[in-house]
């Protein structure tokens, strides 16, 4: 008798001690699974940031009053053959004969994804408030512009230690986005690559 007692205590050890094993497994898995979210969400935020600073830097650049005035400004902040074929180009007409120069002022990001980012490169869609001015090429203000919000596919990749603009895609009409990507150049295809399911 004293055996069988014996034994059906050594058993009831032995369950309890799997209980437990399996019970701390369980655990283990959440803190994991816990940890994995956790750091998923502090990457997420962080691209988020890096490609907020990346647009905000291109937008205020580009059609600044000081790329109107020197066109080499606008190397500052993309690269490639967008650069070379969406720059200003003085030699195609000279700006200081326009009567105005739309000039961005302001510049409000109000949304922002990330498709993808490796160290090198990161693709997002943004949808940007553009506050323009109308400036004289002698830098007198004539008017401002009502606000020109576009929702835009980036690409950026790492060059010049800076992120510079590889290509964009203005995805705004987006009843026609699938049509107008179908109809861009090989070059800019490329680079921004198929369309997102969620566009900006």
């Amino acid at each position: 008798m004293k055996r069988v007692i014996i034994s059906l205590f050594v058993i009831l050890l032995l369950l309890l001690g799997i209980g437990y094993i399996a019970i701390s497994s369980i655990q283990i898995k959440r803190d994991s699974l816990e940890n994995t979210r956790a750091i998923e969400e502090i990457l997420r935020e962080s691209h988020e940031k890096t490609a907020v600073s990346a647009i905000y830097r291109f937008e205020t650049t580009w059609m600044s009053l000081d790329a109107y005035r020197n066109p080499e400004v606008q190397a500052r902040v993309a690269t490639g053959p967008f650069l070379e074929q969406m720059r200003f180009k003085q030699e195609v007409g000279s700006f200081n004969t326009l009567e105005y120069w739309q000039v961005t002022k302001a510049v409000t990001i109000t949304s922002v994804s990330v498709y993808e980012f490796t160290p090198t490169k990161f693709r997002t869609g943004a949808c940007v408030n553009r506050n323009m001015d109308r400036v004289t090429p002698q830098g007198v203000f004539l008017e401002s512009v009502t606000h020109q919000g576009v929702c835009i596919i980036y690409v950026f990749i790492w060059e010049q230690n800076n992120w510079m603009l590889a290509g964009a895609f203005n995805t705004t009409m987006r009843d026609t986005a699938a049509r107008d990507w179908h109809q861009l150049p090989d070059w800019l295809k490329e680079i921004i690559g198929e369309l997102p399911s969620n566009l900006p």
